[in-house]
């Protein structure tokens, strides 16, 4: 494994778990693969009327997919600092395009189930 993984400490552990380059990462990938997939099937079948009974068991789907995705939004700003990705910082992960696209996934629904609870 590349040098930076491995130290034991926290950060590197989430950053081996979220590198293509461990066994850990790949899975954590497929997992995640796995979850876009679902999520997206979810969306095609919510948007036909003749699922509309389902429309409890989408938003189930897309509340546990949009949790894990925080999850895993917050696991790579942990593991930015041994990420060269990131230039070894979380204000280089916070300003690359897979931060800003994570980011910008998350915030519609924080911001809509935000606006419903206080606006």
């Amino acid at each position: 494994p590349p040098p930076y993984l491995g130290d034991g400490s926290l950060a590197s552990d989430l950053h081996a778990l979220l590198s293509p380059d461990d066994d850990r990462g790949v899975w954590f990938d497929h997992l995640n693969l796995a979850l876009v997939a679902a999520t997206v099937g979810c969306t095609v079948l919510e948007s036909d009327p003749s699922y509309a009974g389902w429309a409890p068991a989408f938003d189930a789907v897309e509340l546990v997919a949009t949790l894990a995705y925080t999850l895993e939004y917050a696991m790579r700003l942990a593991a930015a600092p041994h990420d060269p990705r990131a230039g070894y910082s979380v204000r280089g992960y916070l300003a690359s395009f897979f931060g800003t696209a994570d980011l910008a996934a998350l915030l519609p629904f924080y911001l809509d189930h935000g606006l419903a609870r206080w606006g």
